[in-house]
């Protein structure tokens, strides 16, 4: 009778448990990772074409470059998709290297100044270029 008392006791335990990490695990399904908030300040930045935001979120807030935004695109993707060769540049200066979807996103802007700098990754001149822009 005892044996069978402490086998129920033993399999309340389990089940409890089992139902416990079920909710932790779709608790985490529901719930987006949060982006930290560098990286929220980098995907900003780049979606307002704000180049001196890009700039400080990297250097100063150290922003990854390669940073995700929340619907999965990347920061190489999303200034891409703004047509801005600059912040393209600063993002490679900072170290993303494109991928092979960022160079086809690149190659069908249409932009050949974007699809030389993802491909290439000279990014020097078009830096300058921006910084004699500023003066």
């Amino acid at each position: 009778m005892i044996f069978i008392t402490a086998a129920f006791l033993f399999s309340v335990i389990i089940l409890i448990w089992i139902v416990n990490l079920y909710m932790q695990k779709r608790e985490a399904a529901i719930e987006p990772p949060k982006l930290p908030i560098e990286n929220k300040l980098l995907i900003d930045s780049i979606l307002n074409n704000d180049i001196e935001g890009v700039v400080k979120s990297l250097n100063n807030y150290r922003a990854a470059p390669h940073s995700k935004s929340e619907a999965g695109k990347s920061a190489m993707e999303l200034a891409i998709s703004q047509n801005n060769k600059f912040i393209i540049a600063y993002l490679i200066k900072y170290g993303a290297f494109p991928n092979k979807i960022e160079t086809k996103a690149a190659i069908e802007s249409g932009n050949k100044e974007i699809m030389e700098l993802v491909i290439t990754g000279k990014h020097l001149a078009i830096i300058k270029e921006y910084e004699f822009k500023k003066l």
